[in-house]
């Protein structure tokens, strides 16, 4: 069964998402990985994540993305 963003977070209203969206394609190993997804909320900041965490970044680590709101 391959993981997809839409099985993460159950918490996101996507309606109120931003328009930046990525999800890290990598082998799971054996302590899982860092970062799966990253994604722009409403505020225009943007989130990366694995399940079990978030953090704000003001970069995506897919695709070098920059967000709208800074994280200082």
């Amino acid at each position: 069964m391959e993981d997809s963003f839409f099985d993460e977070p159950k918490d996101i209203n996507f309606s109120l998402l931003g328009k930046h969206r990525c999800e890290l394609q990598s082998p799971d190993k054996a302590y899982g990985i860092a970062i799966k997804y990253c994604y722009e909320d409403a505020e225009g900041k943007l989130w990366a994540g694995n399940i079990e965490y978030e953090s704000q970044v003001n970069y995506c680590p897919v695709c070098c993305y920059k967000a709208k709101v800074i994280y200082m």
